[in-house]
């Protein structure tokens, strides 16, 4: 078995709750490989705590941010079969209030289902926080995966000058920026924080996943005539993109849940 790790972490704290005064980061990452009576299995899961400061017209405050990424691939002799779960970023603040939301749009090019997920935490209009993960799907089925044993995770944590050198990381699918009107004129002094970005991507048999999360994004997100136009989108069992997915994808208490 082949498991590569790569892991640069510039903060890293032993408390879970936010504060007004500091960046705490935890990121736990779990990789389990199980053979039993002519079963393989593998199961990989991600859990993410992330503390951010900023002030907002002068006032102080902070949020609490998790995430959630799992997989499961299970291999016999004459079958392949996955399920995934992803958890949407939830933000929960302390001092000044915000908003997060949650989009979902399903892509699908020459058999492979791209699952684009967009969350925007706002304060006002401004942009505190996005999230872009994009996980690639592949019908295991039709396309038995024949290297089980390879599985590759790759993460990236930087504040400060470094974040601001990394920021090109961030970038919205062009499914999401269709979508959006940019107004390069919007000048918005309201909101400071510093800057963060953080990215994960993960290979497993017939799934590619990729998240970048920075404090760095394009300001217009939280713009109230952008967030109208995606609201089509937004992350709910009703999600328009889902209807013709060869996988069952459901949401339920802010995961998706994709089989």
């Amino acid at each position: 078995m082949k498991a590569i790790f790569f892991l640069a972490l510039f903060f890293s704290f032993n408390t879970y709750a936010c504060r007004t005064d500091s960046i705490s980061i935890v990121r736990n990452t779990s990789l389990s490989l199980k053979k039993k009576e002519g079963k393989l299995k593998s199961m990989l899961s991600q859990d993410q705590v992330f503390g951010l400061p900023f002030s907002y017209l002068g006032k102080r405050g902070c949020v609490d941010r998790t995430g959630k990424l799992s997989s499961v691939v299970i291999k016999t002799d004459d079958k392949v079969s996955r399920e995934v779960v992803v958890g949407f970023p939830e933000t929960k603040f302390k001092k000044i209030k915000g908003r997060d939301h949650h989009f979902a749009i399903l892509d699908s090019k020459e058999g492979v289902e791209s699952l684009h997920l967009l969350t925007v935490t706002c304060v006002e209009q401004e942009v505190l926080f996005a999230d872009s993960i994009v996980l690639n799907l592949i019908d295991l089925q039709k396309s038995p995966a024949r290297d089980l044993e390879s599985i590759q995770i790759n993460m990236m944590i930087a504040t400060g000058a470094a974040a601001h050198h990394l920021s090109s990381h961030f970038k919205l699918s062009d499914i999401y920026s269709s979508l959006l009107e940019v107004n390069q004129s919007t000048e918005f002094s309201g909101l400071d924080k510093p800057s963060v970005i953080t990215s994960s991507s993960i290979r497993l048999p017939g799934q590619s996943y990729f998240s970048v999360s920075s404090s760095m994004a394009a300001k217009d997100l939280c713009r109230t005539n952008n967030l109208k136009n995606l609201e089509q989108f937004s992350a709910s069992p009703t999600n328009p993109s889902f209807a013709n997915s060869r996988f069952n994808i459901e949401y339920k208490n802010n995961l998706l849940l994709i089989n």
